[in-house]
C-alpha cells in the first residue's frame, strides 16, 4: 500500500479531480473511435472536424484504449460468476464456529446491526437473515449439503440469534440487506491501458531496485507469466526460476547459521514497489556489521493478485500453504523462520499461522497494520468495499485498492473470513505451543482497521461492538467504526514497552495505514530494530527496550517506570554547583527587599539616584496607587522601563508625538479614557492592552501608545545610532531644583484635530532575520563579528561542553544566557533567526510597544496581553496546583511545535524540536547505543562535564534512557510543518514525533517540574507556571516586563538555549534511584513555592497596572516639550496633570 494522502479540502479535489479523469479516459477513447467510424458510414457526422477524427495520432492510442474499456465490460460480467468454495463445514464445525464467533462478541444486537449495514432488529427480515447464516456458515452453499436437516439448522442459528438480540425478526426478507463479500455483486472501476502501462513500468523499476539492493528475483514459468497482465518484461531478464509455479519473489541470500531467515507477505498496492525501501531497511537493521557468513536472508513474495494486475485467481489457502512451504524448503531447509506481513498479508499469515505443520516452523510473528484480527467484526468489510469515500484518503483508497478490478474478485470471490481471521487464541495457543514471540504493529490512525480496538482485543481480551457513525469532516456519510466496553485510556495507547517475548503491541499514535512503512529511515529501522533483529534470534531473549508511537514514544513517568526502587544504597551526598547558585540568589533576593521604598519621599530619593533625574509629574499619585494595591516598591523593578525610554530623550517630543498618534495599532488616551485602535477586529490583544491601560488611565494625561501585535519583535535599530542616542540622554540628565520644575502635562486636542503628516516606519518583510538583528549588537560582539549561516539543512551546531560564562555547566548569569548577541551559533538554533513566522523589520527609531522582544530590540515593554487575560489556558484557571508531596515527581510539557516556519529542510534547527527530542527516552538510548551516529537535532553532555551517574564508565548500557524515561514526559500537540497539512499531524516530523492531546495546565500542575520554552516569541505560559505550586525550568531569548522583579534560582531555575543542562539539572533536582543518587527534593520545593509567593507579591494584575502607570508618565513627559524642566519633588505644588500641549 502506497502513503496515504493527507486529507485536506486540496487533496480531495485532487485525487477527485485524477480518478475522474482516469473513469472518462476509457470512455472518452469509446466515443471517439465510435464517432469517428460511424464518420465513415455517415459522412456528415463529421460536423466539419474530419482533421480530428482521423487523427493518427490518436487513433494509435484511443483505439487500443476503446478497446480495452470494451474488454471490461465483459470482464466485469465474468467476475461475477461463483468462487470455487472452500469444502462445507460439517455439523460439529458450524456449532463451534458458531459458538466461537459468539464468545467474541460482546452485544449480539450491535454485532448484528453492523453485519446489516447499520439496520435497526426490526428492518431485518428472517428471510435476509437466513441468507447471511448461510454466507456465514456455509458460505452461500447450503443446499449443495449432502447432510439431511440443513434448513433446520439453519432454522436453528437464526432462533439462538433472536434469542441473543431479545426480540425476533419479521417475517419475509424486510428492509435490511446483509453483507455477504463472497455472495454480493462485485463493483469495479475499470483501468486503461496507459494505467496497466505504469505498472509494467512499476514492475521493471522494482526488480532493478531490488537488485541493486542485492535482492535476486524469482519469476513463474513462462506459462505462469503469460498469465498475468500487464506483461513482465523485466522477469525475463532473470534466469531463475521459482520452484514454486504460482509463486514469484524476491531473495536476499541466508548465510547465518545462528540466525533465522524472514519471510514477507506484503499488502493491497501496487505490488512490491512501495516496499523496496522497507525490505532495504530490514537488510540493514538485520545485517549491518555482521560478517558475510552470518547473513539473516529475505524472502518477499509478490502477490499479484493484490497488485494492480489482471491474473489467476489468488491460491487457495492449502494451496498457498503448500506453494510457500516448497520456497522455505527450497531455500533455507526444514528449520524454522520468522514471518512477517503487512496489511493484506497478515490474511496470508493467517492461513499459515492456523496450519499445525506450518505454525511449528515459525519461531517469530510480526505482523504490520493487520486486518486479520477481529476480522469477524463488520467494520473491515463495511469501510473497505461500502462505504461511500469522502476523505482524500478515503478515495484513494477506494479507487487504488477496494474497486481496481483483480483486489475486488480477490476480495468479493476468493476471502472467505473464517479461513481469515486470527483469534486472540489462537496467537495464545501458538505462543504457549511453540514458544512463539508474537507482535502487532498497529497505526493510530488507521483508516481501514481500528487500531484501538484491536489493541485493546489483544492487550486485554476486550471485545468491541460494531458501530455505524457520521463520517469526519466534511459530514453527510456514514462509517463504521468499533466501540470497546472499557474505552482505551491515552494512556493506555501509549504507556507500552515492547518486550520481546509473548504477545506484544507496538503503537505508532498519528500514523495511517502503512504509515509506518513510508517513513524516512530512522522510524523503519527503529520498528525493524526493536523487534526484527530479536525474532530472528535462534535462542529467547528477554529484554526490554523502549517502544511505542513512532520514534517519538514517550516512555512515561511514573505510571510504566521506573520500577519499583531498588535496593540501591545512596551515595554520600557532596557539594553541588546548583547549591552555591541557589545560596547567591537567596543573598541577591536579600539585598533586593532591603531596596524597598516605604514613603513617597523614600520611593524619589531612590528614583533619584537610579535615574539621575526628578520623577515624573504624577510620581505622587503613582505611589499612592501602588500603595492602596499593596505593591511591594523597588526601584530597581522598574529598570526594564527606563532601558526602553533612555533612548528617546534624544529624539525631538513633537516627532515622538506625531509618529505615536499616526500608528495604525494603538491605545490613545484622551480625558482619562483609554480606546483601541487597530485595522481588523481580530486583534483580541488590543482589546486587553486597551484594558489594562483604562486601569489607570484617570492618572494618565493624554498619550498615544502604538502597539506591536504580532509576536515577532518589529525594530532594530543599528547600535551605532542608539548608542549615540544613549549619549544624548546620559548628558541631559539633571536634578532639576524643585522650585523650577513644570508639573503639568499637556492635551492633544490640537493633534487630533490636525493630523500630522503620514509616517511610514518602513517595515520590510525580506529576510533572513539574523543578519537584520545582529545589527543591533555591539560590534565588538561575536555576533556581530561572527558569520552569517544560511544552510539549515545539517545538523545544528551544538557542543556537548559547558555553555560559556556558566558556573560549572549552570546558568550564572541570566542576562548573558539570554543574548543572541553573545551567542551566535543561535542563528542556527532558535526558530526567531532560523525562518520565523513573519518578517515585519524596520530601522527606523520611533515609540513602540509590545508583550517581549528581543534584547537588540528597540520596543517598548508593556506586560504581555496573555498575562491581563483570565484564560485558563495561559493562567491555568484558579487552579495552582496540589501539595508538593502529591505531584508526580517528573516534568512535563505540552505545547505546539511553534517556534517558526519549520520546514522539512530545517525544523532540526528549532527550539521546540530540539527539546522534545532531548528529552526522550528513544532517541537518548538511540544517540548512546550508536555513538558514532549523531543525533539529528541535539547532543548529549560530554562525560567529561556533567556529573551524571548515567555518563559513569560502569553504568549500564540502558541507564541513561530509562533514567530519563523515569521523568520526561514531553510531546507536541500540533506539529505546525510549513506548508501545513489541515491537521495536527506533519509528513517530515511525523516519524520522529508524537502528537498528543493537550493537558489543561491545571493537570499540568500535577507535575512538579514545568519547562518554559520560546514560541515564535515569549511563552505566555510563563506567569502561570510561577504562580503554580510547581518548579518553572526556563529558557528563553526574549525579554519581559518582570525581568527585573526575578531572581534565578530564588523564583524559577534558569536553563540554557541548548538545553545542554536539562539532564544535570533533572539530576540534581529527581536524582537516579537506579544509581543511588538521592535528588533535592526540598531545594526544589522552596524554589517552587518561594517562586509562588513571590508572584503572588510582585506579578498580580495590580502590579502591572502599577508598572504600566509608572511607564506611561514616563513616555508622557517624553512627549513633552518641555520634558527636562518636567518632573515632581516633595515641595512642588501640582497643579492639574493635563493642561494644553502643541502639536
Amino acid at each position: 500500500m502506497v502513503k496515504m494522502l493527507e486529507d485536506s479540502p486540496t487533496n480531495r479535489r485532487i485525487i477527485r479531480l485524477i480518478i475522474s479523469g482516469l473513469q472518462l479516459y476509457g470512455p472518452i477513447c469509446l466515443g471517439y473511435i465510435t464517432w469517428a467510424l460511424a464518420v465513415k458510414v455517415w459522412p456528415a457526422l463529421s460536423l466539419g472536424h474530419d482533421a480530428f477524427l482521423n487523427n493518427t495520432l490518436l487513433w494509435t492510442f484511443w483505439a487500443p484504449e476503446a478497446a480495452f474499456y470494451l474488454f471490461f465490460v465483459w470482464y466485469a460480467r465474468r467476475i461475477q460468476r461463483a468462487a470455487v468454495h472452500p469444502p462445507i463445514r460439517t455439523r460439529d464445525e458450524r456449532l463451534d464456529l458458531f459458538d466461537k464467533v459468539r464468545s467474541e462478541i460482546h452485544d449480539f444486537e450491535s454485532f448484528l446491526r453492523g453485519w446489516f449495514c447499520g439496520a435497526k432488529p426490526e428492518d431485518v427480515g428472517v428471510e435476509e437473515l437466513r441468507k447471511w447464516v448461510n454466507w456465514a456458515f456455509w458460505e452461500g452453499r447450503a443446499g449443495e449439503a449432502k447432510e439431511k436437516g440443513v434448513e433446520a439448522e439453519i432454522d436453528e442459528y437464526v432462533e439462538r440469534i433472536e434469542q441473543l438480540v431479545g426480540k425476533p425478526f419479521q417475517d419475509g426478507p424486510g428492509k435490511a440487506k446483509s453483507l455477504r463479500l463472497t455472495l454480493d455483486p462485485i463493483t469495479i472501476q475499470p483501468r486503461t491501458l496507459a494505467w496497466y502501462s505504469l505498472m509494467m513500468l512499476a514492475d521493471t523499476v522494482a526488480i532493478f531496485l531490488l537488485k541493486i539492493k542485492g535482492f535476486k528475483y524469482y519469476r513463474r514459468t513462462l506459462t505462469g507469466l503469460a498469465a498475468v497482465f500487464p506483461p513482465r518484461p523485466a522477469a525475463l531478464c532473470t534466469r531463475r526460476v521459482s520452484p514454486a509455479p504460482k509463486l514469484s519473489y524476491f531473495l536476499r541470500k541466508h548465510t547465518s547459521k545462528t540466525r533465522l531467515p524472514v519471510i514477507y507477505l506484503h499488502g493491497i498496492g501496487i505490488g512490491i514497489l512501495p516496499h523496496v525501501d522497507f525490505l532495504d531497511d530490514m537488510h540493514t537493521a538485520l545485517n549491518k556489521g555482521a560478517a558475510a557468513d552470518d547473513h539473516v536472508g529475505i524472502l518477499a513474495v509478490e502477490i499479484l493478485q493484490i497488485s494492480s494486475r489482471l491474473t489467476e485467481p489468488i491460491p487457495r489457502r492449502a494451496e498457498f500453504i503448500s506453494q510457500l512451504t516448497t520456497l522455505i524448503d527450497h531455500h533455507f531447509g526444514h528449520g524454522r523462520v520468522v514471518l512477517v506481513a503487512h496489511s493484506y498479508g497478515t490474511i496470508l499469515s493467517s492461513h499459515v499461522l492456523r496450519d499445525p505443520q506450518f505454525s511449528a516452523r515459525i519461531s517469530g510473528t510480526l505482523l504490520i497494520d493487520p486486518v486479520s484480527i477481529l476480522l469477524h467484526m463488520p467494520d473491515v468489510a463495511y469501510n473497505f468495499t461500502v462505504r461511500p469515500p469522502v476523505r482524500a484518503q478515503e478515495w484513494e483508497l477506494w479507487w487504488f485498492g477496494s474497486k481496481d478490478p483483480q483486489v475486488a474478485h480477490t476480495l468479493g470471490r476468493h476471502f472467505f473470513w473464517s479461513e481469515c481471521v486470527l483469534w486472540r487464541d489462537d496467537i495464545e495457543n501458538l505462543i504457549e505451543k511453540h514458544n512463539m514471540r508474537f507482535t502487532a504493529s498497529l497505526s493510530g490512525e488507521d483508516l481501514i482497521v481500528n487500531t484501538r480496538a484491536v489493541r485493546s482485543y489483544l492487550t486485554k481480551g476486550s471485545i468491541p461492538d460494531p458501530v455505524l457513525v457520521d463520517s469526519p469532516p466534511p459530514p453527510g456519510r456514514k462509517h463504521m467504526t468499533l466501540q470497546t466496553e472499557f474505552p482505551e485510556t491515552e494512556s493506555d495507547a501509549e504507556h507500552n514497552r515492547w518486550k520481546g517475548s509473548g504477545l506484544e503491541v507496538l503503537w505508532w499514535n498519528g500514523y495511517d495505514h502503512a504509515g509506518v512503512l513510508h517513513t524516512p529511515f530512522s522510524i523503519r529501522n527503529r520498528l525493524l530494530q526493536l523487534t526484527l533483529v530479536a525474532l530472528c534470534l535462534t535462542c529467547l531473549l528477554w529484554f526490554s527496550i523502549p517502544t511505542g508511537s513512532g520514534l517519538a514514544q514517550r516512555l512515561q513517568p511514573s505510571e510504566q517506570w521506573p520500577p519499583p526502587k531498588p535496593n540501591v544504597p545512596l551515595r554520600p551526598k557532596k557539594a553541588h554547583p546548583i547549591d552555591e547558585l541557589i545560596a547567591g540568589a537567596d543573598k541577591q533576593y536579600k539585598s533586593l527587599l532591603a531596596k524597598e521604598s516605604k514613603t513617597v519621599g523614600d520611593a524619589a530619593e531612590a528614583y533619584r539616584q537610579r535615574r539621575g533625574r526628578q520623577p515624573p509629574p504624577g510620581f505622587d499619585a503613582w505611589f499612592k496607587f501602588a500603595s492602596n494595591a499593596s505593591a511591594l516598591i523597588v526601584e530597581d523593578f522598574f529598570d526594564r522601563i527606563y532601558e526602553d525610554l533612555a533612548p528617546f530623550w534624544a529624539v525631538p517630543a513633537k516627532q515622538i508625538r506625531e509618529q505615536a498618534n499616526d500608528f495604525v495599532h494603538k491605545v490613545s488616551v484622551r480625558d482619562g479614557k483609554a480606546t483601541g485602535k487597530t485595522d481588523i477586529d481580530e486583534r483580541p490583544w488590543i482589546n486587553l492592552w486597551q484594558d489594562m491601560v483604562q486601569s489607570v488611565a484617570k492618572h494618565l494625561p493624554d498619550v498615544d501608545v502604538p502597539i506591536n501585535v504580532m509576536d515577532e519583535s518589529r525594530i532594530v535599530v543599528p547600535w551605532e545610532e542608539v548608542d549615540g542616542y544613549m549619549k544624548k540622554e546620559s548628558l541631559s540628565r539633571r536634578i532639576v531644583p524643585a522650585q523650577d520644575l513644570k508639573t503639568e502635562f499637556g492635551n492633544l486636542r490640537d493633534l487630533d484635530m490636525h493630523p500630522p503628516e503620514p509616517f511610514d516606519p518602513r517595515f520590510d518583510g525580506a529576510g533572513p532575520y539574523w543578519p537584520l538583528a545582529v545589527v543591533g549588537c555591539p560590534p565588538e560582539s561575536p555576533a556581530r563579528k561572527g558569520y552569517f549561516e544560511t544552510d539549515f539543512t545539517q545538523p545544528p551546531p551544538l557542543s556537548n561542553e559547558f555553555p560559556d560564562q556558566s558556573y560549572k555547566g549552570y546558568v550564572q548569569n541570566w542576562t548573558y544566557a539570554q543574548s543572541p548577541c553573545d551567542h551566535p551559533e543561535w542563528q542556527g538554533l532558535h526558530g526567531t533567526f532560523v525562518e520565523p513566522i513573519s518578517i515585519s523589520n524596520t530601522k527606523e527609531f520611533f515609540p513602540l510597544f509590545g508583550g517581549s522582544k528581543l534584547p537588540m530590540n528597540n520596543e517598548i515593554l508593556l506586560p504581555a496581553a496573555m498575562y491581563w487575560t483570565e484564560d485558563p489556558f495561559y493562567s491555568g484557571g484558579k487552579e495552582h496546583g496540589s501539595e508538593w508531596e502529591k505531584k508526580k515527581d517528573a516534568l512535563i510539557w505540552r505545547g505546539t511545535a511553534s517556534g517558526g516556519r519549520n520546514k522539512e529542510e530545517n525544523w532540526t534547527r528549532f527550539q521546540r524540536h530540539r527539546f522534545i527530542s532531548m528529552i526522550n527516552a528513544t532517541e537518548v538510548k538511540a544517540a548512546v547505543d550508536n555513538p558514532s551516529v549523531k543525533p539529528r537535532n541535539f547532543v548529549l553532555p560530554g562525560k567529561s562535564t556533567y556529573d551524571l551517574a548515567v555518563l559513569e564508565s560502569d553504568a549500564p548500557p540502558d541507564a541513561f534512557s530509562e533514567w530519563v524515561s523515569a521523568w520526561s514526559d514531553a510531546a507536541a500537540v500540533h506539529l505546525l510543518c510549513f506548508p501545513g497539512t489541515g491537521s495536527a499531524f506533519c509528513p517530515y516530523t511525523d516519524p520522529f514525533f508524537q502528537v498528543k492531546k493537550e493537558v489543561p495546565m491545571k493537570e499540568q500542575y500535577q507535575y512538579k517540574y514545568l519547562p518554559d520554552i520560546d514560541g515564535n516569541s515569549f511563552s505566555g505560559r510563563y506567569r502561570g507556571f510561577l504562580g503554580s505550586t510547581s518548579l518553572p525550568i526556563k529558557a528563553t531569548i526574549y525579554q519581559e516586563w518582570h525581568d527585573n522583579r526575578l531572581v534565578p534560582w530564588k523564583h524559577f531555575v534558569p536553563m540554557d538555549n541548548t538545553f545542554i543542562d536539562i539532564f544535570g539539572l533533572m539530576e540534581y533536582f529527581v536524582g537516579n534511584a537506579q544509581a543511588g543518587v538521592e535528588g533535592h527534593d526540598e531545594e526544589a520545593k522552596k524554589i517552587a513555592l518561594e517562586g509562588k509567593e513571590w508572584t503572588e507579591k510582585v506579578l498580580r494584575k495590580e502590579d502591572m497596572s502599577v508598572y504600566v502607570l509608572r511607564l506611561l508618565l514616563e513616555y508622557a513627559r517624553l512627549c513633552e516639550d518641555d520634558r527636562e524642566k518636567m518632573g515632581w519633588a516633595e515641595h512642588t505644588t501640582k497643579k492639574s496633570l493635563r493642561g494644553s500641549k502643541a502639536s
